[in-house]
């Protein structure tokens, strides 16, 4: 592969193919658009620096690349984030919502919702469901209890749902 020679040409080509959906991963864990910038300029140097150890059979390469730009975004984040920022939402009731809420809400309005989140359950929430690590690796990421990965997941999807449900009532408190 060029960019396993450090061909500036193949290098280019690679930041060009991939800018789009890398810098979504990104902005996931960013709290604007120029900090999610910031952070994948710092994931291409990594990307870079060890390209050579990406094997074929380690799977996809898009996967691999989005873990790296994951990866640094939340180094950043553990940076800034303080103990007190993680808030419980520990008294968010269980609810159903109806499968046809899902289907009239855009995309972008979800993404709305999951970026409200507290940052403890969004930086969860984003890299289980999102970008599909295990428990185990968002535990050694964060340095916390594989069970407080799945307590704060848990937490963050009743969050998720309630204010789903919420967007499903009028001003007088009705279901649409």
């Amino acid at each position: 592969m060029g960019c396993q020679a450090n061909d500036e040409y193949y290098q280019e080509l690679l930041v060009k193919k991939f800018s789009d959906s890398l810098l979504s991963v990104s902005y996931r864990y960013s709290l604007d658009w120029p900090e999610a910038q910031d952070n994948l300029q710092e994931a291409y140097i990594t990307i870079f620096y060890e390209i050579h150890k990406f094997k074929l059979d380690q799977g996809s390469f898009e996967g691999w690349l989005k873990r790296i730009v994951a990866r640094t975004a939340m180094k950043k984040f553990k940076l800034k984030r303080t103990k007190n920022e993680i808030h419980f939402a520990d008294n968010v009731p269980d609810m159903v919502v109806l499968p046809d809420v899902y289907d009239k809400m855009a995309v972008d309005e979800i993404f709305k919702l999951v970026n409200e989140l507290p940052d403890g359950f969004r930086e969860i929430f984003n890299l289980y469901v999102v970008e599909s690590f295990s428990f185990q690796e968002i535990s050694d990421m964060l340095n916390i209890t594989p069970s407080s990965v799945r307590s704060r997941l848990s937490r963050a999807r009743k969050s998720l749902l309630q204010k789903v449900h919420l967007l499903t009532l009028n001003e007088d408190g009705q279901k649409r």
